[in-house]
């Protein structure tokens, strides 16, 4: 939690030097959990 609040605020202070990496990360953080649900539910189906 305290890690959490530590990055948030390193984000908020360096939001103009950062943003685009933090938003890039962000997407790719997404892309990555949508990619390991699709797998799960392919595994899910196989499993069936």
């Amino acid at each position: 939690m305290l890690m959490n609040y530590l990055a948030i605020m390193l984000g908020y202070l360096n939001w103009k030097r950062f943003q685009s990496k933090f938003f890039y990360v962000l997407s790719y953080t997404v892309w990555i959990y949508r990619g390991m649900k699709g797998m799960s539910i392919d595994f899910y189906r196989l499993y069936i």
